[in-house]
């Protein structure tokens, strides 16, 4: 799946860069357009823009629970669009999700 491979991408990078400059501010604009996803493709690109925004962190903790909140979205999303559940509701998990990477 596409987005398994977006996901796992965006976490690497988090590792791997641990000098990117994060940007709270960014990745927070982000989260109405998650909540707003109609469909899993949508879905899909703001969660990666949420991501992308966020950026890494020169905390190796926070590093690695932006890695692990990334896998946990891939997983519980896969679970979802296999189980054929509305995107809508995917998307509000995957807010409550996302929200706690900003703190």
């Amino acid at each position: 799946m596409r987005f398994a491979l977006a996901l796992t991408a965006l976490a690497a990078l988090a590792l791997a860069a641990p000098l990117t400059v994060r940007d709270d501010k960014s990745a927070e604009a982000v989260l109405p357009m998650v909540t707003g996803s109609k469909d899993y493709g949508t879905l899909e690109s703001n969660i990666n823009t949420f991501f992308a925004n966020l950026g890494g962190s020169d905390d190796p903790d926070k590093s690695q629970r932006i890695t692990d909140t990334a896998k946990k979205i891939q997983d519980q999303l896969q679970a979802y669009v296999k189980s054929k559940a509305p995107a809508q509701q995917a998307a509000i998990w995957a807010e409550s999700v996302l929200a706690p990477l900003l703190t």
